[in-house]
């Protein structure tokens, strides 16, 4: 069985450019699953625009999937991040302007869950290890500092300090080819995930994330925590629990 639950909050932003994405399903007698948060760049016109465009192809995805129930094969994600690619660079030439959002997609199925991942938005698992929970991030930042971590060439303090450090080195619709990120795993009962933009993971301790409520209160609590920070940018979560 899945559990999911959506929240979002306009932060001091005049316009909300996240969107979301969650529904279940049983498809070949197994418990499925698919969700996302794409987070359009604020730093561009539009880019709601964007976002809409990732997750009207997410949403076409498990239509089809639905239709086609009796499989539950995963999904050629790389073929859905390269569709959202060429039609958000095709529209944005069409307009003259730049557009671009992340996207975080979790395809659950089964036992086993894939990740497809591209920009700063996250998914993090919350899981029991013996008499506690403890949280992970799934995925890995595509910025500019966060590459340079994982490098390991240059010092922290210079990394903070370089006025690049939060450049996206990885999205959709900027870039002629995008950067994905994959990954997958076996799912336990009583598994969380967390699916959230970075308007949220910034502006949240991330003591927060690891919780017992149900995925709508969750979501419910880490939007009213994001809002009582009064945070200046949208912030959107997806919470899914087995």
């Amino acid at each position: 069985m899945l559990e999911a639950a959506m929240q979002t909050c306009i932060g001091s932003r005049p316009s909300n450019q996240d969107r979301m994405f969650a529904k279940t399903e049983i498809i070949s007698g197994k418990t499925c699953g698919l969700f996302c948060v794409a987070d359009g760049m604020g730093g561009y016109s539009d880019g709601h625009i964007a976002a809409e465009m990732a997750v009207s192809h997410v949403t076409d995805m498990w239509a089809n999937m639905w239709a086609n129930r009796a499989s539950s094969d995963t999904p050629d994600f790389s073929a859905l991040f390269d569709a959202i690619n060429r039609e958000i660079i095709t529209y944005a030439r069409a307009q003259n302007e730049t557009l671009g959002t992340t996207l975080s997609l979790l395809f659950i199925c089964g036992k086993s869950y894939t990740i497809a991942h591209t920009g700063d938005s996250r998914i993090y698992l919350i899981r029991k290890k013996f008499f506690r929970r403890t949280s992970s991030v799934l995925t890995e930042d595509q910025t500019w500092a966060s590459e340079k971590l994982r490098e390991g060439k240059i010092p922290l303090a210079e990394i903070r300090a370089n006025p690049n450090r939060n450049k996206l080195t990885g999205c959709l619709g900027i870039y002629s080819e995008p950067k994905i990120f994959t990954t997958s795993g076996r799912i336990k009962r009583g598994d969380t995930f967390i699916l959230c933009t970075d308007g949220l993971y910034r502006a949240v301790d991330k003591k927060i994330l690891i919780t017992q409520k149900s995925p709508a209160e969750s979501a419910e609590h880490l939007i009213k925590t994001v809002e009582t920070h009064e945070s200046r940018d949208n912030a959107s979560v997806v919470v899914v629990r087995v």
